[in-house]
């Protein structure tokens, strides 16, 4: 009996693992978020796809970063096509 109960508690959690494995359907027609406009050695410069705004993101010693990127006034760069 004891055996069963493992046998049947290990297949519900295979099968639940599996069955959360999939791309939702959401996610499935959404389009990028960021767009990679150049990617460097340690690092990448990105837009955002509504916006415009751009990011740098990269990796560091000690985790990642991801930066909004200026102008020399302050305001947040825009990606123009």
């Amino acid at each position: 009996m004891k055996r069963f109960l493992i046998c049947a508690l290990a297949a519900a959690v295979i099968a639940v693992s599996l069955a959360c494995c999939g791309v939702s359907e959401a996610e499935a027609g959404q389009e990028e978020m960021f767009v990679e406009v150049y990617e460097g050695r340690s690092y990448s410069v990105v837009y955002h796809a509504e916006t415009k705004v751009m990011y740098v993101a990269g990796e560091v010693k000690y985790g990642d970063v991801f930066t909004v990127l200026v102008n020399p006034d302050g305001t947040p760069m825009v990606w123009r096509e």
